[in-house]
């Protein structure tokens, strides 16, 4: 773009102000598209409207937050309960953004291989399923998320209830 004072943001590698609230309302107002997610999933969000913005790359964030969520839509097909569950609320100098499902949790023998790469416990295609509306995946996923958020000295952790869910926190340096 030519001219005095206007600026091209290139949304792929600037740093931009983000505020996590804005990012994922929109982000997740294009779920709406996904039937399932519209209709089968009870959504709760809880955002913490004062939330401050951080400088990043915003599709480094758009991205990693909607694997976790797909993630989690995914753990719960099936589940007679399907509730997800977003939260956004400051601690000291950090931002937490919580994510849960009411999936089947993450048996403990597998915990430590979710962000290897490749590491799936999806059908890799569709084919590999005898429910053609089962998800399937690449087992990219969390490896890309764990990738994209490194650099911002994101903490990415997650607990288990047993066999009722999974919340992953992903606590945001300020």
């Amino acid at each position: 773009v030519v001219g005095i004072g206007v600026r091209k943001i290139d949304s792929e590698s600037d740093l931009i102000d983000i505020n996590i609230n804005e990012l994922l309302r929109n982000e997740l107002e294009f779920y709406n598209a996904n039937l399932y997610y519209k209709h089968q999933i009870e959504k709760r969000f809880n955002f913490f409207e004062d939330i401050p913005v951080f400088k990043a790359i915003y599709s480094d964030f758009s991205q990693s937050i909607m694997n976790i969520i797909q993630n989690a839509i995914d753990a719960m097909y099936k589940k007679p309960e399907r509730i997800l569950t977003i939260t956004t609320s400051t601690k000291e100098d950090s931002i937490i953004i919580s994510i849960s499902d009411t999936g089947g949790g993450i048996p403990a023998e597998i915990r430590s291989k979710i962000f290897d790469p490749f590491f799936t416990t999806k059908p890799t295609n569709v084919e590999d399923s005898k429910d053609i509306h089962q998800p399937y995946g690449a087992g990219l996923g969390l490896s890309l998320v764990y990738n994209l958020l490194t650099p911002y000295k994101v903490k990415i952790d997650f607990e288990c209830d047993g066999d009722k869910g999974t919340t992953f926190i992903l606590n945001i340096p300020i």
